[in-house]
């Protein structure tokens, strides 16, 4: 499959408008933040609240509400800092890790997929990945278990609505074979009646003319 990337730097997702328009034309995010910087993790953790809401299924925007969308939760920079450390003090707290491991897979169990309604459905949470874009390390890994999370939300609904479709034809089906049965006795008691009226008119008509023509004879 082909993936077509779009990536926002962090100050437009700040704002809402541009996050929408980027939510309403993917079928997917990766959340990137530096383990070497907590707020760019606290901003994804806040980022995938808000696409929670967006496509909650009572959600206000438009067709997004309950579309189901796959999120993955990627810490990045995990290539150790440059040795000798930098003189410069903030160079070094900058170049140390700020976010564990641990916490960011903590907070990846912890984030429901969005679109999904049902809690026991995303109770395991969405995908968790560290990777280094210096070197290269785990990079592709992000394109290829989205890109499997697409495709299995694709295969996903549209089982759904075959299997909603089946259903409809079963009901169809069923509708028309209960009309059918009631047209069937409606007619065959109609018919009933009317052959019943023929033939008291035919053998009394016979009785009658009999009598006559006996009391003729």
């Amino acid at each position: 499959y082909l993936i077509d990337a779009l990536e926002m730097p962090s100050k437009q997702l700040l704002s809402n408008p541009l996050l929408a328009q980027a939510l309403s034309i993917t079928e997917a995010a990766a959340l990137v933040y530096s383990v070497r910087d907590e707020a760019s993790f606290r901003l994804a953790l806040g980022l995938a609240d808000f696409m929670r809401e967006h496509f909650a299924p009572n959600s206000q925007h438009g067709q997004a509400g309950g579309r189901v969308y796959p999120l993955l939760l990627v810490g990045n920079k995990t290539d150790p800092p440059p040795s000798p450390p930098p003189a410069d003090p903030v160079a070094q707290l900058q170049g140390e890790r700020a976010v564990s491991r641990a916490e960011g897979a903590q907070a990846a169990r912890g984030m429901g997929i969005p679109g999904v309604s049902d809690l026991a459905s995303s109770s395991s949470g969405v995908g968790f990945l560290e990777v280094s874009a210096k070197t290269g390390e785990g990079v592709e890994r992000i394109f290829e278990e989205l890109g499997a999370e697409v495709l299995r939300v694709r295969r996903a609904v549209r089982e759904g609505r075959e299997r909603m479709e089946r259903e409809r034809e079963r009901e169809r089906v069923k509708g028309g074979v209960a009309n059918g049965e009631g047209s069937g006795r409606g007619a065959g008691g109609m018919e009933g009646r009317r052959k019943a009226g023929w033939r008291r008119l035919w053998f009394g008509g016979r009785r009658g003319t009999q009598t006559v023509g006996g009391e003729g004879r």
